[in-house]
């Protein structure tokens, strides 16, 4: 997938958090894998960090978390 790809998936992301979708840990992991993707780590990061706190120990998360803390 081309970087503007991933730039195109990222700010329909980012709306849907914006319109209704915020509470929604598979948004906030898509949000994150989107950022990752396009090398921004702290976002991807905290996106999964996000996801975590609506879903606790939900294993593609969890696995998210421990691959960017390295």
């Amino acid at each position: 997938i081309s970087q503007r790809a991933w730039a195109r998936a990222a700010a329909l992301l980012d709306h849907a958090i914006d319109h209704g979708a915020a509470r929604d840990p598979t948004v906030w992991m898509m949000r994150s894998v989107a950022a990752g993707q396009m090398g921004d780590r702290e976002l991807a990061f905290d996106a999964a960090v996000h996801a975590q706190a609506l879903q606790p120990m939900r294993r593609d998360t969890t696995a998210t978390l421990t691959a960017l803390a390295r």
